[in-house]
């Protein structure tokens, strides 16, 4: 049970996707990591007057199978029960939550937010009408509106900014007129963390650990990658690229949240939340806002200010874009000392043409190996990941990426991982969009269709895409199913991922050797474990 189970008027739930099967990991927890703002959310409401908490029910299955939430949320009897629907992977779940606690308790108001409810808010509302209210974008002052109106004498759901909400038959959509704005995000606390139930848990296994968690392992078993928690930082919000593949790009935003531009916050309260993390025992930064090079210099001024104000910690920091040297410098100097940092260069792909066809800022082979021998020279450790199955390629692009893939690492001496990845479609997205303007065809067309995807226990990030590119191979009809299996065996013959700092063939062979080893033992253990926690069908 959370450790305070005194009354509070608002509780958020984040729920992660607690089945995700894939055969080298097993049984495995995903999306583990919460939305950051979920703990701006409640602070926001704490400092005006309205107690609240956050439960991870990730958290709470560990390390109490039992909990109930529908039972908790009867004993507390809050006024308002948000649920975090921000990742597409948590649709089956955070819909299966708000059912099974809205079964139990008809009378509180079961309140959706995040990216992915945002998106669909319309539709969800539309069609599961055990939601009483979506808040679309930002969610704050809403939050803290519909709980004061809620509580008045004569409640008025209109009066709440970016809520989508239902009267009696009818679904009433109010204005976003909340947009978040520089101001507002440097007034908001990140990381206060006693608001979210035993949080102690959440930083030293789920920040130690890697995106999948283990669930037939002890938490012991599962942090094995990392020396100090990490914690991903509330750098902006928004994006001002338009990678294509991505639900949280800049277009993306302005559909789901009304938000038409990248705000960052300023680099002192990025600092006051370092310093607020490290009291927590956190120590590893994730930094992942960067999405042109025109950024640099925001974060080359963020560095300085770490230095001076003596943050200790390593950072993490993930590149959609190619860094520029002088942003490379300013890494070196401000995290070079630190063991576990490192620079990540992620959604790399060989052929020119399909990157110009889908990152949101275009860069040529020439100025990627040019910048990762700048880092390469400074000693800086990085992390590689490729993408394949991109619109725009063929199958003949394998040979070109298991070329390009081996010169980057034959060039490099601090290569952490290189794993090759496909990507999955995501809701709002220019390939979810405009699919024919890629010449993909997709599976998942409405909300309903990412729920019943990942209703299945044995769906997974790594083996499934949700899409199939039109004359991939030539001269043969195929189904989107056909094709993620097709993708899946590329992978593992050339790429496999426990193999993902090599790109020697015998290396890749003796991964797929521990695949096979590993998908016996999960099976095995799989008929002793207790998968699904009260709330999960």
């Amino acid at each position: 049970m959370p450790s305070n189970p005194g009354r509070k008027e608002f509780v958020i739930f984040h729920p992660p996707k607690m089945n995700n099967w894939y055969y080298p990991f097993g049984d495995t927890m995903y999306i583990k990591s919460m939305a950051i703002g979920l703990l701006a959310i409640a602070e926001y409401l704490e400092r005006n007057g309205i107690s609240s908490e956050i439960i991870h029910l990730g958290s709470e299955f560990i390390t109490d199978p039992k909990f109930d939430p529908a039972e908790y949320i009867n004993k507390t009897r809050p006024a308002v029960v948000g649920i975090s629907l921000h990742w597409h992977y948590q649709s089956y779940d955070a819909i299966e939550l708000a059912k099974y606690i809205k079964s139990k308790n008809p009378d509180v108001f079961l309140l959706m937010g995040g990216l992915t409810a945002s998106f669909f808010a319309e539709e969800i509302i539309k069609e599961f009408n055990y939601i009483d209210g979506i808040i679309r974008g930002d969610a704050e002052i809403p939050a803290l509106t519909l709980i004061q109106v809620l509580n008045s004498e004569n409640p008025d759901l209109s009066l709440v900014p970016n809520l989508i909400w239902r009267k009696g038959k009818s679904i009433i959509s109010n204005q976003i007129s909340y947009v978040a704005d520089e101001k507002m995000l440097d007034d908001l606390e990140f990381m206060d963390f006693r608001l979210l139930n035993k949080f102690d848990f959440y930083i030293n296994v789920f920040g130690r650990s890697t995106s999948n968690y283990i669930k037939m392992l002890p938490p012991s078993f599962n942090m094995f990658r990392r020396s100090a928690p990490s914690i991903v930082m509330p750098v902006a919000r928004g994006c001002s690229a338009n990678c294509k593949w991505c639900g949280g790009a800049r277009y993306a935003h302005s559909l789901s949240s009304g938000r038409k531009r990248y705000v960052f916050r300023s680099p002192k309260r990025i600092i006051d939340d370092m310093k607020k993390a490290s009291d927590y025992g956190i120590y590893n930064f994730h930094f992942a806002h960067y999405s042109h090079p025109r950024e640099a210099d925001y974060y080359i001024e963020l560095f300085s200010e770490v230095r001076k104000a003596k943050v200790k910690g390593g950072a993490y920091f993930e590149c959609s874009a190619l860094p520029t040297k002088e942003l490379v410098d300013a890494f070196k100097e401000t995290y070079g000392n630190y063991e576990y940092s490192c620079l990540c260069l992620s959604r790399m792909a060989p052929n020119e043409e399909v990157r110009k066809l889908n990152v949101g800022n275009y860069y040529s082979n020439q100025e990627l190996f040019d910048i990762l021998a700048y880092i390469d020279h400074k000693e800086i450790p990085v992390e590689l990941t490729f993408t394949l199955g991109m619109p725009g390629e063929k199958i003949g692009d394998v040979e070109k990426l298991r070329k390009f893939r081996r010169e980057i690492l034959a060039s490099l001496r601090n290569v952490r991982s290189a794993a090759v990845l496909t990507s999955q479609l995501e809701p709002g997205s220019f390939w979810y969009l405009e699919p024919e303007r890629f010449n993909i065809q997709t599976d998942r067309k409405t909300f309903h269709d990412f729920y019943d995807f990942h209703s299945d226990p044995y769906t997974s990030y790594f083996s499934h895409l949700g899409y199939l590119i039109k004359e991939y191979c030539q001269d043969q009809e195929y189904t989107v199913r056909w094709f993620e299996k097709k993708l899946l065996k590329i992978r593992c013959k050339y790429f496999c991922l426990l193999a993902s700092n090599s790109h020697g063939t015998l290396k890749n062979k003796i991964g797929n050797i521990k695949c096979v080893l590993a998908r016996i033992i999960w099976k095995v253990m799989a008929v002793f474990y207790k998968k699904n926690p009260t709330w999960h069908n």
